[in-house]
């Protein structure tokens, strides 16, 4: 089950079984916002780049993008165009659809924006000496603006209109091989075994899975999928950015500069 808003009239809420968030702790969480409603998540990774799911960005030719912002009713916060994006195509044609284990590991895009975000500085991506990070039983933060709902009406739930976020811990490969039942290859899955679960919802698709660290907030994972329909009854699955698959394909497509490399011009 892929966590991107069902369509775009969706409405657009909260990380579920989570808590209200100050955008100031989370400021390089993003907001896509197509017709009005919040569709999917992201994270700034690049002064001009954000960082999301693949299949947030296929089949979409316009994206609204927002930073530094607390209420999605109000007027904090700012917009920033979105001139281009790109996503890796293995995740298939689209939006709002993956396909088990593949579609995880590499489910990521990318989106550049018009100008530089002064306003916030972005999130560190991990590397390699990052892998302590994602260590079972370590605990992770995700952020997002999806829907809060945990039964299986979430996509007609009532929406919040603020930040939130939620923390879980890393389960085990194994754990994680047998609630997907494919390869896990370059996938991180994350929640407690205990219901309710905390963790993404749809709409919060594409948002960032990081750790608190001395050094600041390291993002490791970017909010994929579920294998269940109803939020909050199970872990969520989110592709590892730290390295695997996923890695490889962001840093083939930025420039040394922090710009896109073959994007799609977005309109």
């Amino acid at each position: 089950m892929a966590l991107v808003a069902g369509g775009l009239a969706a409405p657009a809420g909260a990380v579920v079984n989570g808590t209200r968030t100050p955008i100031a702790t989370a400021p390089f969480a993003v907001q896509l916002v197509a017709g009005g409603d919040t569709f999917c998540s992201g994270s700034l990774i690049r002064p001009r780049v954000v960082l999301t799911a693949a299949h947030c960005l296929a089949g979409t030719r316009r994206a609204r993008v927002f930073v530094g912002r607390q209420d999605t009713q109000g007027t904090d916060g700012v917009e920033i165009k979105a001139v281009s994006s790109t996503y890796d195509k293995r995740v298939g044609g689209k939006r709002g659809t993956t396909s088990a284990g593949l579609a995880a590991s590499s489910d990521v895009g990318l989106v550049e924006l018009a100008r530089d975000v002064t306003e916030v500085l972005p999130i560190a991506l991990g590397g390699p000496e990052h892998a302590s990070l994602l260590a079972p039983g370590r605990m992770l933060t995700v952020t997002g603006w999806g829907v809060v709902g945990s039964n299986d009406a979430a996509r007609e739930s009532s929406a919040s209109r603020t930040l939130r976020s939620a923390t879980a811990p890393v389960r085990s490969a194994a754990f994680c091989r047998g609630r997907l039942r494919a390869s896990t290859r370059g996938i991180v899955c994350v929640g407690r075994l205990r219901r309710p679960v905390p963790g993404a919802c749809f709409g919060d698709s594409g948002g960032p899975l990081y750790a608190s660290t001395p050094a600041g907030a390291i993002q490791v994972g970017v909010v994929s999928s579920s294998p269940v329909a109803s939020c909050g009854r199970d872990t969520t699955f989110y592709a590892r950015v730290q390295s695997g698959p996923a890695r490889t394909w962001i840093d083939r497509h930025l420039t040394a500069e922090g710009r896109l490399r073959g994007g799609r011009a977005l309109r």
